[in-house]
């Protein structure tokens, strides 16, 4: 943007961002060049603008980059670091987004979750990224695999937030980006979405299975079928309310013994890894999955394990109703 000052002989060139009527510019003047008479010996190319970020963004940021710090400590390094995703997720929703001003704080963060989430895993490569990183005559709601909560919606499904009396209206409870190129490491912002129940995306290149996904307050299913995974966490943390974990069509080669802090585990689903030999007696600590439910443990050259344990195929789950 540029900016005009009244004194014909003084310009300022500077990136400004309307905020409340207010257009906010620098006040760096630069004097006109004296016009000479006489032709140019060697005429110069007009001057180009970047439309890279500011390598030092203007104060008006920091409430914002405060209040993503306090959100997210582990992210607080790298919202000063302008390489990182962190930071171009900030950058984007404070200059970029058309509605900034009128956003929560509870929506700001929501908003910085999923952007940072974007730019980690190449959201402009996705297959289908409609409306993503857009606020104009859309929601975060109406972003493509987006699902938010209603007014109508009780979060039976089993959001903690119904628990404690509060509404998960306009907050995103499913993430389904199901073989759509997401790539690369999930970023640990994405915890940052309490009321997010589902996460399924299945058939892409992810490669890794974050152990802090277990800990998200609300997720009770985690679809990570077909993406390259080796293993499953050591450190699943005891607190946590998953209910469905599909692996299917992985490189898993061990069922390792922090499975068993599942407790309100009633899906797992391993086909076509690289499982051998026998099912770990610490499965059996599984109450729900070995009541009326199923594990269904089959290895690459499709033999099944011993100690296969009660596989149900009438078994339909909300999020995921069809699994043969």
């Amino acid at each position: 943007m540029i900016c005009k000052l009244t004194n014909p002989n003084l310009y300022l060139l500077e990136h400004a961002r309307v905020k409340n009527s207010a257009t906010y510019c620098s006040t760096t003047s630069i004097e006109s060049p004296t016009i000479s008479s006489e032709p140019s010996s060697s005429p110069t190319n007009s001057p180009s603008i970047s439309t890279q970020p500011s390598s030092a963004p203007s104060m008006e940021i920091e409430p914002l980059r405060t209040l993503l710090s306090n959100a997210s400590p582990r992210s607080k390094s790298s919202l000063f670091r302008e390489q990182s995703n962190q930071y171009r997720a900030l950058y984007w929703l404070y200059y970029d987004t058309t509605n900034y001003d009128s956003y929560t704080d509870e929506e700001k963060i929501q908003l910085w979750s999923l952007g940072v989430f974007y730019y980690d895993t190449l959201g402009h490569q996705w297959y289908n990224n409609s409306n993503w990183l857009s606020d104009t005559n859309v929601t975060v709601c109406d972003w493509y695999g987006i699902k938010c909560g209603t007014s109508n919606d009780n979060n039976n499904v089993g959001n903690n937030n119904a628990e404690e009396g509060v509404s998960s209206e306009g907050k995103v409870i499913s993430i389904d980006l199901a073989t759509n190129r997401v790539r690369r490491d999930i970023s640990y912002e994405i915890t940052l979405l309490t009321s997010l129940q589902y996460l399924g995306l299945s058939y892409n290149s992810l490669g890794k299975l974050e152990e802090w996904l277990f800990s998200m307050p609300s997720l009770e299913v985690i679809d990570l079928d077909g993406n390259g995974i080796q293993y499953i966490p050591n450190n699943i943390p005891k607190k946590n309310r998953l209910k469905e974990l599909y692996l299917a069509e992985n490189e898993i080669w061990e069922i390792p013994s922090s499975i068993g802090r599942l407790r309100n585990l009633e899906v797992l689903w391993l086909w076509n890894n690289d499982l051998e030999g026998t099912l770990p007696d610490y499965l059996s600590s599984l109450r729900n999955l070995g009541k009326c439910l199923f594990l269904f443990v089959v290895s690459r050259s499709g033999v099944p394990l011993k100690l296969l344990t009660a596989f149900v195929s009438s078994h339909t789950s909300p999020f995921k109703p069809s699994l043969m």
